[in-house]
């Protein structure tokens, strides 16, 4: 599994399963794997948790994916 730790502000749960995922429809699972609401706001300095199964890069999600 990878842990992202969200570290910009405007992060959210849908641009982090785009970058890691490949398909930003894995938000809600990965909604529920972590306990959140898929309209909850992150908070800098939060953990999301991305099950290996799901994971298409292991690459950072780099600040430029944030306003996609």
């Amino acid at each position: 599994d990878i842990i992202h730790r969200v570290t910009f502000p405007g992060e959210s749960l849908e641009a982090i399963t785009a970058w890691y995922t490949g398909d930003p429809a894995n938000a809600e699972r990965l909604a529920r794997i972590n306990g959140l609401e898929i309209a909850t706001a992150l908070r800098t300095g939060q953990n999301v948790r991305i099950p290996r199964y799901l994971l298409r890069t292991s690459k950072p999600m780099p600040r430029s994916e944030i306003a996609k």
